[in-house]
């Protein structure tokens, strides 16, 4: 079974190589051959979304049990232990990191859904790929609420979010678009670092090109 960092590099490595396939479709004029190649690399990404998800989880519970046992035991006698303060700090910068992760992801997947659509993917493959009825979302809110780009979409309506969206997001719902899309939402707001832009660069700079060129 392979590692998180291991599973992170294999996926990394198929986008990389599904980018440089769509760039030589669309240099080719065969749109569809590159829409197609820009869902498999929005899966792959989804899949690194779910992983970056895990990994949050997995320092926010380890961080909010070693606060409230500070709480509990330390903070009453207002003495905590460099031991402790260097663990909790440690705890601290992990879950920060976990948090940035998941911003990255959520960037990519932005740049992605919004090739995949310059590419002539549909609202409704949108919703297909996210598992949601088209229907029922256009019967309840309307069709004008689907003019937005992708992205917006998927954090808008939550779009693969699988629960009631009263009260605070949870993050056991295997949602990993919705949460990175939305962690990247919120960094991008505070101008906090982190996002970086590995995967789609060429392919978003060549959509732009053919475009200008039509």
């Amino acid at each position: 079974m392979k590692s998180p960092e291991e599973l992170e590099k294999l996926y990394v490595r198929k986008i990389r190589a599904y980018n440089a396939l769509a760039i030589g479709y669309l240099i080719g004029g065969d749109r569809e051959s590159a829409k197609k190649a820009v869902g498999t690399m929005i899966v792959l990404s989804r899949r690194r979304a779910r992983e970056a998800v895990k990994r949050f989880r997995a320092a926010d519970e380890a961080l909010t049990k070693t606060t409230h046992s500070m709480r509990k035991k330390d903070w009453p006698s207002g003495k905590v232990s460099p031991e402790t303060n260097e663990m909790s700090w440690a705890l601290l910068q992990d879950y920060h990191a976990a948090r940035n992760a998941m911003a990255d992801v959520g960037h990519e997947l932005c740049r992605e859904l919004l090739a995949w659509e310059k590419c002539g993917a549909t609202v409704k493959d949108l919703f297909n790929l996210c598992n949601r009825d088209f229907s029922v979302v256009v019967g309840r809110l309307g069709p004008d609420t689907l003019c937005q780009p992708f992205p917006s979409l998927v954090s808008a309506l939550m779009l693969d979010y699988k629960a009631p969206t009263a009260g605070p997001i949870r993050y056991d719902v295997d949602a990993p678009m919705t949460h990175t899309i939305l962690e990247f939402d919120v960094h991008a707001i505070l101008e906090m670092p982190g996002m970086v832009e590995e995967v789609s660069d060429d392919l978003m700079d060549t959509l732009y090109h053919l475009q200008t060129k039509e």
